[in-house]
């Protein structure tokens, strides 16, 4: 870059040399810059401490708490084929995929498949209360809400990036749903979404008063990130006018550009420019980082004078602005993710290169190269951080998502100050007589950059110590879980057998029960009862009776018909073996299966009683089955399946009868 300093004599520039040290403006810069990375290690850190921390199946709301973050207790389903609706959904035909992250945003990049979410809420307050659920990701293309209590749906909210703005049921720039609970009622939400954009679910629950203050807060910072763009315009389109730099011009071309862009993806764009322009809308942010790009490009050519020093370079870093402004223009017939993507991988490849041009003029001691490296090393984190966040590959937090945010304002500052060097240094020429000052101010920032560092050893001292009680917290908080995970499956688990007991049955049946009468399928019941138990206990003793069930027990186990049939021990030496969607013929095949693997495996060996006689298990099976058009209740199968055991012992026993038939189906 040329400036004044080249034109200068011999032995003026020499004299300059020694009385121009770093100014303080580019020490607050490496500050600035350090402060960033500081700040991207340490909320990537707690992005990751956080992501492991348990919830709860239902969030209760309570009177502590007006907040909450919805991430840890969502459940998703991923349905690659859109197939399925919100009845196939509500009667638990996904069910057994329905799956969690352990982080606070669910995150899972570009994907064609349509989302759906599940939360339970529970309102644990004496009154009635009013909340507002926030996903906070404006640029979602539809988005379905359904409230719904058990089998009844309550309310249903359809809007997305794709509909108007007017569609969505509270006038905001993020996608707000209104709730409202009773006192001690449950309801569930499920959320379908579909979109081209990144699947990122930011879900927060608020009450009203609570949305109002984090609204206002946000909108605060919002202002004051805009207001610094809009200042550094106008400072850089003032120096324009004044010094007739094209380099200046091309700067606030990039500045404006990228506001634009980022009013569009925080949805401040589309509530108030353009409400309902959907076309317009879901083609703006591709269209604004391309033209961003181009002019970021234009302004590195001048600012670096690319022209001059590296002409093939300049004519590629242009090529890749020009060719992002065709991907954005062609977005319909390449697809707005081939394209958006794209666009994101040139802008990473353009700021990384822009970074190495200004290494190599930074290592001339360009100082303004020097501010244009730290400037754009800021930008290229920011640019990374969001290119990994929407690629998936990081957790989505308010860091990750506005890290392009956070770098551009501290790049466009840093930028000020390059261009700012620009001037001073055709003002350093007569500025000779400051060499004592300058000499001073050495002085004063070396003892800054030693407390900066002792303060820096401090502070490394004390996230070490910070760390070890959070691992110590994370490990007591882990083995607090595993109890009550072990404490939970005692409650539903037969000590002696394994099996599941009578209560987790009787639960279980009421279910199955209603499950088919809605579906109109048949349920089938078996009843099992080991034979001359008492005999076996008295002549061989109790140990022997034990190790006779829990041989019964696994014997039941292999004879499942499939993964889906529950066995419990029902009670003493009688077992009970539930077969949804299973009817007569079929439970009658499992009952003769279990009652042949019973009578033809070899039973345990006694420690006590009579040795000289091998004892010989046999089980007796009542069938009963509940018929799609049958009006029995659930309580009548279970009173038919026990006649039928009965009818089968006093038949001779190891036999299988059905009920209500009298005459015992001998399997022998």
């Amino acid at each position: 870059m040329l400036t004044t300093i080249d034109k200068m004599p011999m032995r003026s520039r020499a004299t300059l040399s020694l009385s121009s040290p770093p100014s303080s403006h580019f020490h607050i810069a490496v500050s600035i810059l350090l402060c960033w990375l500081m700040m991207a290690a340490i909320q990537t850190d707690a992005a990751e401490i956080t992501s492991s921390d348990s919830a709860p199946a239902i969030l209760p709301l309570t009177v502590e708490s007006d907040i909450y973050n919805l991430g840890p207790y969502v459940s998703y389903y991923e349905d690659k084929n859109s197939q399925l609706n919100f009845n196939d959904i509500l009667l638990e035909k996904a069910s057994p995929h329905w799956s969690r992250q352990d982080t606070d945003v669910p995150s899972f990049g570009y994907s064609d498949a349509t989302f759906w979410l599940s939360l339970d809420l529970k309102n644990t307050q004496t009154r009635d209360t009013e909340w507002l659920l926030e996903l906070r990701y404006p640029v979602l293309d539809y988005v379905d809400v359904y409230i719904t209590e058990g089998f009844h749906l309550f309310q249903r909210y359809s809007t997305g990036d794709n509909l108007s703005f007017y569609s969505r049921p509270f006038p905001h720039r993020n996608f707000i749903f209104p709730i409202q609970l009773q006192s001690g009622q449950s309801l569930k939400i499920y959320l379908r979404v579909q979109s081209k954009t990144s699947m990122q679910f930011p879900l927060k629950l608020y009450s009203p008063s609570a949305f109002q203050n984090q609204n206002d807060k946000a909108n605060i910072l919002q202002g004051l990130y805009y207001g610094i763009m809009m200042i550094t315009a106008l400072y850089n389109l003032f120096l324009y006018f004044s010094i007739k730099k094209s380099r200046f011009l091309f700067y606030v071309a990039f500045i404006c550009g990228f506001s634009t862009y980022q009013l569009s993806i925080s949805g401040y764009a589309y509530q108030y420019l353009w409400p309902e322009s959907m076309e317009w809308n879901s083609w703006s942010l591709p269209m604004f980082l391309s033209i961003t790009l181009l002019f970021m490009a234009m302004f590195v050519s001048r600012f670096l004078n690319l022209p001059e020093h590296k002409p093939r370079t300049n004519k590629l870093l242009i090529s890749v602005a020009v060719l992002t402004l065709f991907a954005a223009f062609l977005q319909t017939a390449i697809g707005y993710r081939f394209s958006i993507r794209f666009i994101i991988l040139a802008i990473l490849f353009s700021i990384t290169l822009s970074l190495i041009l200004g290494i190599q003029r930074s290592l001339q001691k360009d100082r303004s190269a020097q501010y244009f490296t730290l400037a754009w090393l800021s930008s290229l984190l920011g640019a990374f951080i969001l290119g990994f966040n929407k690629f998936g590959m990081i957790p989505r937090n308010a860091f990750t998502e506005n890290s392009l945010q956070i770098g551009t304002a501290i790049e466009v500052v840093l930028i000020s100050f390059a261009l700012g060097e620009y001037i001073a240094q055709q003002r350093r020429a007569r500025a000779l007589a400051q060499m004592e000052t300058t000499r001073m101010e050495i002085l004063a920032r070396k003892a800054k950059e030693e407390a900066l560092e002792a303060e820096k050893k401090y502070s490394a001292r004390l996230e070490v110590q910070v760390n070890e009680r959070t691992s110590e917290l994370q490990n007591a908080l882990k083995q607090l879980e595993s109890a009550n995970q072990r404490l939970e499956k005692q409650s539903y688990v037969d000590e002696l057998t394994s099996l599941f007991n009578r209560r987790y049955f009787n639960q279980r049946y009421e279910m199955e029960v209603k499950r088919t009468r809605r579906n109109c399928t048949s349920l089938s019941v078996i009843m099992v009862d080991i034979d001359y138990f008492k005999k076996l206990n008295d002549t061989y003793g109790h140990l022997f009776g034990d190790l006779c069930l829990c041989h019964v027990a696994s014997i039941l186990e292999q004879g499942k018909h499939r993964p889906g049939d529950i066995i419990a021990r029902y009670g003493g030496e009688e077992f009970v073996v539930l077969l949804p969607s299973t009817p007569l013929e079929g439970g009658l095949i499992v009952a003769e299966r279990i009652r042949g693997l019973v009578e033809n495996t070899k039973a345990p060996q006694p420690t006590e009683g009579p040795l000289s006689t091998e004892p010989k298990i046999t089980i007796s099976l009542g069938v009963a089955t509940l018929h799609p058009d049958s009006t029995e209740s659930g309580a009548e199968l279970l009173q038919q399946a026990d006649e039928a055991l009965y009818q089968a012992k006093e038949s001779g026993r190891n036999r299988v009868c059905v009920a209500p038939s009298k005459t015992p189906i001998d399997r022998h």
